[in-house]
């Protein structure tokens, strides 16, 4: 869970990661949902997962999480992976030594999981790992979205505004 922050001039948007919700491997998006307006985190914008707007037959995960409230905002289909990891790394440390990507304490397997990342020197795609893996695609689907490390000035405005729309 982020919440995001006016920066300094020049700096941008901070980051804030104030929490994490693990849920057990087949909770669906309605019990996500659930959990986090128990939380206090509603209403709000979700940025998930691009493929959560597909079903396998009853309702897809976007409709779970808009059927509980939630504003969901999603590409139609998710950044390449190295763009993903390309936006992350810039929030933890851009070029100019910008650090505007900080998580509470409490976040630990997103700690862990950014900690721990390890690239295949082979393919410079990130190592599979189950107790990574999809922690560290929730991590970057919402950055990547709103902070691509690739900028397409116009598509970046439109994303901004349908995400300011939503809140």
């Amino acid at each position: 869970v982020y919440q995001l922050f006016a920066g300094p001039p020049g700096i941008g948007e901070i980051w804030w990661g104030v929490d994490e919700v693990t849920l057990a491997d087949n909770a669906d998006a309605t019990q996500m949902a659930l959990e986090l307006k128990r939380r206090g985190y509603w209403p709000a914008v979700v940025i998930p997962d691009a493929s959560g707007a597909h079903s396998s037959g009853g309702r897809s995960s976007h409709r779970m999480l808009q059927d509980e409230g939630f504003h969901v905002v999603a590409s139609k289909r998710n950044p390449e992976i190295a763009d993903r990891i390309n936006a992350v790394n810039a929030k933890l440390q851009n070029a100019r030594s910008n650090v505007t990507l900080y998580f509470d304490p409490k976040c630990r397997g997103a700690i862990k999981c950014l900690e721990n990342h390890k690239v295949d020197p082979r393919t410079g795609k990130p190592e599979k790992d189950k107790n990574h893996e999809h922690r560290g695609d929730g991590l970057g689907y919402p950055i990547a979205y709103l902070c691509p490390a690739a900028i397409d000035q116009a598509r970046e405005q439109e994303k901004r505004q349908a995400v300011a729309h939503g809140l």
